[in-house]
């Protein structure tokens, strides 16, 4: 039986409505689900719980509910500039600036950075971001500076560059940049022991792990044709959580996923995707239209998968980025207008109005939407699911035996490494003509009792295409009629 569907949600694509008509649940496992404010009318109080929500990424919310985000640019205030030296510009900063620094930020519910971006880049490796960790460290376990008794999370430097995030340069390649199957052997020896797997984040486990710093898998979709590289990210966060020790998902060390809706861009030489592309919002009163400079938005369906099986199935939560803009529900009221480059402004907002010379609606505060933001909504929807799986409860998750149709069933392998075969499955990662098939549906269950919660996602698939899948466990089988690609089905089964 599928697992119930929220009916909380809306399908207009600007709003999201997760963090007013949520329901209050808590999540199964000790997962963590966090999220932003959009809205202005909304606090950060009244958001928590809903959906599992533990902390919100709020500079002004109270510290119990908070998720902070620190960057490097907000060290100016101390005065010092960025330094020449390319790949670390806070090079200038000394360990007692840096430390101080660290003191100025309150301890939280949980926070992480992206010291490695911005005016002040710095590496991992660094004295500088590792001064800061260190005195973050000290700080969680100084009660003076701690007096609420927080547990230290953070999940470190955004999209960690010394942990493993997946193939070589963010595809399927050897050591040597060659594309190679997945089920090449550089790939099937890092699912060998612990020892392998923590191999690939040796950095990490070598320099950061120590200074009490947990970890994330950052998933930008960084080019169209984004959907198969979901099997290269769950197969880094298994990698990764087989380092830490954790086994299905479950166990030490604080992992995160920390994703964005939108797709990021091609890649260096190409530049970002979005150039050039703009959003056109009709507006009533006055007549007109709103124009802002926007990224395409990820599948909504293919990121609620995502965001279930990476987020809540595999590693300790959810934490989605995305910046600190807040909006109003009023969709005749805009966003300051940004017709000069503003670089404080994140985007170009534009006004065309149906009559020359008629004045922007704009207001200081509590414009609408400037970019549709459904896709906050997806955490909401997984995390729903999850909560779903409360039956099974402190279990594992394994691989699952399934087929596709009158097809043969596919064999479980022994060792873990069932994602690379199905991502080389049918024509392969690497295939480029039309109507290629590049992997197969993952699946995968967890049973307590006679409890049976399980799951099917496939990304190789487009949802015009509906397959009947046949799942089983032990000797009993269970049907998905009409399974679509790139939609999640969450299933719960009596046994």
């Amino acid at each position: 039986m599928q697992a119930n569907k929220p009916t909380f949600l809306s399908r207009d694509p600007w709003y999201e409505v997760g963090s007013i008509n949520a329901p209050a649940l808590t999540l199964p496992d000790g997962k963590i689900h966090i999220t932003s404010r959009k809205r202005v009318a909304v606090s950060v109080a009244s958001m928590i719980g809903r959906c599992g929500v533990k902390a919100v990424k709020d500079s002004g919310a109270p510290t119990q509910y908070q998720y902070m985000w620190s960057r490097n640019a907000e060290w100016l205030s101390s005065g010092i500039g960025p330094t020449p030296n390319v790949g670390n510009e806070a090079s200038a900063y000394d360990e007692t600036t840096v430390r101080n620094l660290a003191r100025s930020k309150p301890c939280v519910y949980a926070e992480g950075n992206d010291f490695q971006e911005g005016v002040l880049a710095m590496p991992e490796t660094s004295s500088q971001f590792q001064w800061w960790m260190d005195e973050r460290r000290l700080m969680y376990q100084n009660p003076s500076y701690n007096p609420n008794g927080y547990t230290r999370r953070d999940h470190g430097g955004h999209g960690s560059p010394v942990t493993y995030q997946g193939g070589v340069g963010g595809r399927w390649r050897d050591s040597g940049g060659g594309n190679v199957s997945p089920v090449n052997s550089y790939y099937i020896n890092m699912y060998a022991g612990q020892a392998a797997a923590r191999a690939m984040s040796a950095g990490y486990h070598n320099t950061i792990e120590p200074l009490g710093v947990g970890t994330n898998l950052k998933f930008y979709c960084d080019r169209p044709d984004y959907a198969v590289d979901y099997y290269i990210k769950k197969h880094a966060m298994e990698i990764i959580g087989k380092g830490l020790g954790k086994a299905g998902g479950l166990g030490p060390g604080y992992l995160t996923y920390t994703p964005w809706g939108k797709v990021e861009g091609i890649d260096p030489a190409a530049h970002d995707l979005h150039n050039n592309i703009y959003t056109k919002r009709r507006i009533t009163s006055p007549a007109g239209y709103a124009v802002t400079t926007t990224h395409p938005r990820v599948d909504y369906d293919y990121y609620v998968g995502c965001v279930f099986i990476l987020g809540f199935v595999m590693c300790s939560g959810y934490v989605p980025f995305d910046d600190d803009e807040r909006y109003g529900a009023d969709p005749n009221l805009m966003t300051t207008l940004n017709p000069a480059g503003n670089p404080n402004r994140d985007r170009y907002v534009g006004w065309e109005p149906d009559v020359a010379g008629t004045s922007a609606p704009v207001v200081s505060s509590g414009g609408f939407y400037e970019e549709p933001c459904r896709w906050i909504d997806a955490g909401y929807e997984a995390a729903y699911y999850y909560s779903q799986m409360d039956r099974t409860a402190g279990q594992p998750w394994q691989y699952m035996s399934y087929k596709e149709g009158s097809g043969s069933f596919i064999s479980v392998q022994s060792n873990g490494t069932d994602i690379l075969y199905h991502a080389a499955a049918n024509d392969g990662p690497h295939a480029t003509f039309a109507g290629a098939r590049r992997g197969r549906g993952d699946c995968m269950y967890r049973v307590s009792g006679n409890a049976l919660d399980w799951f099917y996602f496939d990304p190789s698939r487009p949802k015009t295409d509906k397959r009947t899948i046949t799942a089983q466990v032990g000797g009993s089988q269970f049907q998905i009629p009409n399974a679509k690609g790139m939609t999640l089905y969450v299933m719960r089964e009596t046994i």
